[in-house]
């Protein structure tokens, strides 16, 4: 990829916009990283380059878009329990069917709502296959018997995770969100570092770290090798699987 290696390249870009992020409550900031986050995660190929020139203009989004992927279908071969599983094909399938007539979808409607379902594919032994990433990667639908009693419940997922995980490739990394974030989040300066290696992204070029410092410092305290240690390391803290999604789910907890 070209690299933008002049300063003078990023003259228009303004940090002091990026202000408005040091006043947010803790949900707010939360969004705001998300949807940065979902872009890097999931790619940003339905974004032109002027939808990346805008969120420069305009850092605060108001919007949060997200889309389905393709998902995939394998063997179900972890599920050794008959309490919590993951969902079988033939169950999504039906599901599917379901919410069709819940919706009033005709074969009509299909077509142009077709980007919001997640289809399955038809087995011969429906029963044994499971949609693992459906709508997003490392999510996984569970079919949860709920005549069980709690303790059960929790018992037999908490034992039959670990499997799955290994299974899908999906291992527990970790990673845990704490308030003390909130602080690295803003003095790294990791949104605008975000923001500015998407658009970067689009032009297909990549910024070198002493042009970044000179963006996200203008006033020179902090050169290329706080971004390489810094506003590089919490970019790549934030987009790992486990970030938000802890970090969602504690502020569930608190709430």
């Amino acid at each position: 990829m070209e690299e933008i290696n002049d300063a003078r390249d990023l003259e228009w870009f303004d940090i002091e916009k990026y202000q408005v992020f040091e006043t947010l409550s803790e949900p707010e900031l939360l969004v705001q990283v998300e949807e940065r986050v979902h872009a890097f995660r999931y790619g940003d190929s339905h974004c032109d380059k002027s939808f990346h020139e805008q969120r420069l203009k305009e850092p605060y989004v108001t919007w949060f878009e997200s889309w389905a992927l393709n998902s995939k279908t394998i063997e179900s071969k972890p599920v050794v329990s008959e309490v919590v599983q993951p969902i079988s094909t033939g169950r999504a399938m039906m599901i599917g069917e379901q919410a069709r007539e819940k919706l009033n979808l005709t074969d009509d409607d299909l077509e142009d709502k077709i980007n919001t379902l997640v289809l399955s594919v038809l087995h011969d032994d429906l029963f044994d296959k499971v949609v693992p990433e459906s709508p997003n990667p490392g999510y996984l639908h569970l079919d949860v018997d709920l005549s069980a009693p709690d303790h059960l419940i929790l018992s037999e997922l908490k034992r039959t995770l670990p499997g799955i995980r290994e299974y899908l490739g999906l291992p527990d990394n970790g990673v845990k969100y704490s308030k003390a974030k909130i602080k690295g989040i803003l003095e790294s300066k990791v949104i605008p570092y975000m923001d500015l290696t998407l658009w970067a992204n689009s032009e297909g070029k990549v910024i070198i770290n002493r042009v970044m410092a000179a963006a996200l410092y203008p006033d020179h305290t902090k050169g290329e090798e706080h971004i390489r240690t810094t506003a590089k390391t919490w970019f790549e803290r934030v987009i790992t699987n486990g970030f938000i999604e802890d970090w969602k789910a504690k502020l569930n907890a608190a709430s």
